[in-house]
Parts: structure tokens; C-alpha cells; sequence
């Protein structure tokens, strides 16, 4: 991760064993066995692991929508369907006339706590995510990749904007000690899990295909 200015905040690495960041100006290494919820405590409000957001970044939904047959399909006034599901990740997946996503749903596990429960809030209702997406680039206006804008919603208004400003194809797989992380000896180490861990062997908050020989995560492309 880096900012505007091209300085870096963070390095990340998640694998079977969980979540690892390091921040070079703070000298500091966090890990958390599950990556989603890690990823929460490090101010990433995301319902689903780092590796799956990747991959719906270059449009790629195999990891979190289901594989199985929809248990409704919708047919949309302006076009497009709405296609929902009875189990998964996703439980409604909402595309337009050329198969492009524009909204997913999807319900909240009970591991993972909002901003406003963090704070000791109540949240009333189902508690589900959505996620929509826009800005989609065009050629002459036929579709030409994935959406540079995607906008989370969570229970009692909470929000986040993800805006895209580049996505870089690779010819081929990133080389395995380019996909390391090894903070440096001096590193202050701490393990998020004893702030908010779910009991071993529970991995519903935890979402994304398997790796490969490479180490690159593996999903189908929906669209």
C-alpha cells in the first residue's frame, strides 16, 4: 500500500497462516490468523480477505460468488438480472446488460464488527454488506474493463469509497520471493488475534480460493 505521493505505508501478506503488515515508518508488524478480521483492525472495513478484493478489482468473482445455480434469477426493468443465492459469500449478485456487476450482497458474519458495534452500538435489522460498483470504462461505449469505483456499504450508514486508479496486467506469475514478507529484526511485533479472534477451526469470516504453485490465488471470472 502507498499514498498519494508514492511513500509507502504498508506491506501485506496474506497466506494459510493468516494476515501479516508491516509498517516501515512505524517499525511495526501486525498479525492476525484471520485475515478479513485483521484486516478490520487495521482500519480496512472490507467483509472479505485482501486476496478476494484483488481479484474483484480486476473483475474476477469466482472466490466469493457461489459456484452452485442461483436459487432465483430476476429479470431487471432496465436490463440485466438479479441473481440470488441461499448460501456463500454473496447472496445477491446484480449485473446489467453486458454481464457487468453493479451490486453484491451479502451477509455479515458474526465474527466481524463494525465501527459502531466496536463502540458498544446495537445494530438492529439484518446485518449485511453491499457493494456497488461504477464508473465502468467504455470504448465508443462498449464495455472495456472493470469498474474503477467501488463503494461499500455497512450497517448504520457506515461507508467506504475504493477508487481504482490503475490496474497492471502481469505476463506471468509473480515470482515467489517477490511474495515474501520478512520484517526486519528491529520490527515491533504484535498479534492482533487476542483483540478479536474466532475459536479454532471456525473460518466463516474467512473467504477466497486456494493458491497455486505460485503462490497466486485461484478463482473463476464471472462477466
Amino acid at each position: 500500500m502507498r499514498a498519494g505521493l508514492g511513500s509507502m505505508v504498508a506491506l501485506m501478506r496474506e497466506d494459510g497462516a493468516g494476515l501479516l503488515a508491516y509498517y516501515p515508518d512505524k517499525k511495526a508488524a501486525y498479525a492476525h490468523m484471520d485475515p478479513v478480521i485483521g484486516a478490520q483492525l487495521l482500519g480496512m472495513p472490507f467483509p472479505f480477505s485482501m486476496r478476494d478484493l484483488a481479484l474483484v478489482l480486476a473483475g474476477h468473482f469466482g472466490t466469493l460468488v457461489p459456484d452452485t445455480a442461483p436459487t432465483a434469477i430476476r429479470a431487471l426493468p432496465g436490463g440485466g438480472f438479479a441473481y440470488s443465492y441461499a448460501s456463500g459469500p454473496v447472496r445477491l449478485l446484480v449485473v446489467d446488460v453486458y454481464g457487468r456487476p453493479q451490486r453484491m450482497e451479502g451477509e455479515l458474519s458474526h465474527y466481524f464488527k463494525t465501527q459502531a458495534e466496536r463502540e458498544g452500538e446495537l445494530v438492529s435489522g439484518p446485518r449485511q454488506w453491499n457493494l456497488v460498483f461504477s464508473d465502468f470504462p467504455e470504448d465508443d461505449g462498449d464495455p472495456e474493463g472493470p469498474a474503477r469505483v467501488l463503494t461499500l456499504g455497512l450497517p448504520k450508514g457506515e461507508s467506504a469509497v475504493l477508487r481504482v486508479k490503475a490496474l497492471d496486467e502481469r505476463g506471468q506469475p509473480w515470482p515467489l520471493k517477490a511474495l515474501s514478507l520478512v520484517p526486519p529484526a528491529d520490527s515491533r511485533f504484535m498479534a492482533l488475534d487476542r483483540q478479536s479472534a474466532p475459536p479454532p477451526g471456525v473460518t466463516d469470516v474467512v473467504t477466497g480460493g486456494s493458491e497455486n504453485e505460485h503462490g497466486q490465488p485461484q478463482g473463476k471470472a464471472h462477466g
